[in-house]
């Protein structure tokens, strides 16, 4: 919740903000397009599952809006290799520190809210 809620929102509002810095709106553009290849190829693998949770949104949502983004913003004017490599240093910096780190650091093996065998059952964990 605290990942898709209070760290996402600034890199998703920034280039409503700021349309004009294109690398703002290539950020989430990527991020949505990484979470096409992580929900639908790498969760699913690792969990031994043929669907991962979230590849239905990255699929009909962060995928399409990214290509219409582009086709929108190419239409101006087209994007700068600059724009390109601060847009992806923008996703894999809020990879970083919007989802690694904070699972990282507010991850607790002693929760009480951890998941049941019933729960984890299908993923054969």
């Amino acid at each position: 919740m605290v990942i898709n809620t209070c760290l996402a929102y600034p890199f998703y509002v920034a280039p409503v903000l700021f349309p004009k810095s294109r690398w703002l709106g290539l950020t989430p553009v990527l991020v949505g397009w990484a979470q096409v290849v992580l929900h639908g190829i790498v969760i699913p693998r690792k969990a031994g599952a043929k669907y991962g949770p979230g590849v239905a949104t990255a699929l009909l949502l962060h995928l399409p809006i990214g290509i219409g983004y582009i086709r929108a913003v190419s239409h101006d004017g087209s994007i700068s290799r600059a724009d390109w490599a601060k847009g992806l240093g923008g996703a894999v910096g809020s990879a970083v520190f919007g989802v690694i780190v904070p699972i990282r650091v507010m991850r607790d093996p002693n929760s009480p809210y951890t998941f049941t065998a019933k729960q984890l059952g299908r993923y054969d964990v």
